[in-house]
Parts: structure tokens; C-alpha cells; sequence
């Protein structure tokens, strides 16, 4: 069970964390790119030292049960990832519609859309290994 001080401490991290985010897409915008890459490395850096905070708070149990979901869950995500990748690099892929989720349609657009649907494909492993994981052990 978490401690009062580690529920306090995520939640501080992930209030500021938020706070940054908000003041930067208020003020400049998402037309700004420094001021973009800086909210990203802000909020990258604050997302992983929350993260850390919040797996040192939690018991082993709960510990060893996202560690296996996210080797083995993400693993097969990204598993699933990668045939897709190696299909769309075919002679086949050519008639293909490529959805572009992040962006305008430009390599950039194309290849954060790639990313997204990766990162997409990756949780939703992990989203079902760590259910799989709780349904084994209880």
C-alpha cells in the first residue's frame, strides 16, 4: 500500500507536469517548435520521474505484474508493429491508404502517424498482459 508522502509526491509531479502543459499550449501555442520541443522534454521528463516514484510506492505484486505486461504485452504489440512495417515497406503497400494522425501529410506526419500507432499497439499489449497477468494470479 502507498505511503500518504508517495500518493503526495505523484500527485504534486503530476500536477506540475500538467501545469506545464497547459501553460505552454495557452500561451505560444502549437505553432511555436522550440517552444513545443521544450514542453515535450518537459513533460517526457516529468511523465518518467512520476512513473518512478509511483513503481518504488507500489508493492511487488503489483510491481512483477506491469514489469511482465510490458515485456511480454508490448513485446507482442510491438510484434504485430512490426509486421505491419515490413508489409508496408512491400510493392503491395503501394495501393494503400496511410491514415496521417499527427500532423499534415509530409514524411514527418507520416512517420510521427507510424509512431502513434506503434506506441498505440504497444499499450494495448501491455493493456492485456497486465489483465491476463491479475486473471493467472488471483
Amino acid at each position: 500500500m502507498r505511503s500518504q508522502r508517495a500518493r503526495s509526491f505523484i500527485a504534486r509531479g503530476a500536477g506540475f507536469m500538467l501545469l506545464i502543459l497547459a501553460v505552454v499550449f495557452a500561451r505560444i501555442g502549437a505553432h511555436d517548435g522550440w517552444a513545443m520541443w521544450v514542453a515535450a522534454v518537459l513533460g517526457m521528463i516529468s511523465a518518467f520521474w512520476i512513473g518512478g516514484a509511483w513503481m518504488a510506492s507500489i508493492d511487488e505484486a503489483a510491481q512483477e505484474a506491469h514489469k511482465w505486461s510490458w515485456y511480454w504485452g508490448g513485446s507482442g504489440g510491438m510484434a504485430i508493429g512490426g509486421v505491419l512495417v515490413i508489409l508496408a515497406a512491400t510493392p503491395v503497400a503501394r495501393d494503400w491508404p496511410a491514415p496521417v494522425i499527427l500532423g499534415e501529410a509530409t514524411p514527418a506526419g507520416y512517420a510521427a502517424s507510424g509512431a502513434m500507432g506503434m506506441l498505440l499497439l504497444v499499450v494495448t499489449g501491455y493493456l492485456l498482459a497486465w489483465g491476463l497477468w491479475w486473471l493467472r494470479h488471483r
